[in-house]
């Protein structure tokens, strides 16, 4: 238990995992940099080990002389402790530690969510039906990071269906633009925008084993 608890203290949502994170934000940021900005590409990268480095030495440095400051001051008996004690003791630690790291994910994550809204607001705008309808516009400029949108006249389900294709759509015409390819004619955002009108049309997925049914 000693060192289960620990190492799972958040659900497993620390320790290497938050190290892998941050060097996954590096690498996520730099795949966004435009094509032939190689020296930022480089600096994000970089940028993201780093992190990932400074986090984990900190833990390892660190950890032993904070667990050791939070018993002393709560005059805890290391020979004693409770279930509770270790996992409290142990996320303290990590906020005392490595607590930086969470914050600098939490801002890429809605950095990233917001930046995932704007992609699909800005294509949507020049998506035709029956992809996209007149009457969902909207409703897609008003969408927020926390809430996914509800298509009227349908039942949740098909809605989370609809939904979910229609932001492939986006997201394909985005990768496109940043690639510095055309959006006409590209297969992939084809036979997307065919899947959504099969959506539209019938309401369930042809293909088992697809997201439709999610």
């Amino acid at each position: 238990m000693g060192q289960l608890v620990p190492r799972f203290v958040f659900g497993g949502v620390n320790g290497h995992a938050i190290y892998s994170a941050l060097f996954g934000a590096g690498l996520g940021l730099a795949i966004e940099v435009e094509k032939g900005r190689w020296v930022r590409k480089t600096l994000l990268v970089v940028g993201g080990a780093l992190l990932a480095v400074s986090a984990h030495g900190m833990s390892n440095g660190f950890g032993p002389t904070a667990l050791v400051m939070l018993m002393s001051i709560f005059s805890i008996d290391p020979g004693l402790l409770s279930v509770g004690e270790v996992w409290w003791l142990s996320a303290a630690k990590v906020a005392m530690t490595t607590g930086w790291a969470y914050l600098i994910l939490a801002y890429l994550l809605v950095r990233s969510g917001n930046a995932e809204l704007e992609v699909i607001k800005t294509e949507f705008r020049e998506e035709t039906e029956p992809t996209v309808l007149v009457g969902e516009l909207p409703l897609i400029e008003a969408e927020g990071m926390w809430r996914m949108r509800r298509m009227p006249g349908v039942s949740r389900r098909l809605s989370v269906r609809l939904v979910r294709r229609q932001n492939r759509v986006g997201f394909r015409r985005g990768h496109l633009r940043h690639d510095g390819r055309s959006v006409d004619g590209d297969g992939a955002l084809e036979r997307l925008r065919r899947e959504v009108a099969f959506i539209r049309g019938r309401g369930f997925d042809p293909k088992p084993g697809s997201d439709h049914g999610e």
